[in-house]
């Protein structure tokens, strides 16, 4: 609230957008969005005889703004979506030939098996085999 004159309903609409849009920034996001010098923003915005066409210049701009930024975070949600996807395929690639070891060192383990069993109780066995 001003110590002169209380806030606009548009005043504090357009604060309460420029923080959403910039945060800490809104002040100089909005100079920069409305072409203002530094200093200027309250004085263009919180007035009570703004006409009807700058109200409607502000909420068109700030509208704009609003769809750059859900623009930037959907580009950089498709980034992220893209790194996960390459993640879960080296991922896939890693855990099959871990999985494919794994079944390999089974299979090693049960040939060295029966290859022992079959000296110990068949005669002849690799005699016969080759």
């Amino acid at each position: 609230m001003s110590r002169r004159w209380p806030n606009t309903k548009h005043w504090q609409d357009t604060w309460e957008a420029l923080d959403r849009i910039a945060g800490s920034r809104k002040r100089r996001y909005g100079e920069e969005l409305f072409g203002l010098p530094r200093g200027g923003l309250r004085a263009y915005i919180d007035r009570h005889d703004i006409t009807h066409e700058e109200l409607v210049r502000i909420e068109d701009l700030i509208a704009a703004a609003f769809r750059a930024v859900m623009e930037d975070w959907r580009r950089g949600l498709e980034e992220i979506e893209r790194d996960a996807r390459v993640f879960d395929g080296k991922s896939a690639v890693r855990r099959f030939e871990v999985r494919t070891a794994e079944i390999q060192d089974c299979n090693d383990y049960a040939e060295a098996f029966a290859n022992q069993w079959c000296e110990d109780n068949v005669i002849g066995w690799k005699k016969e085999a080759a």
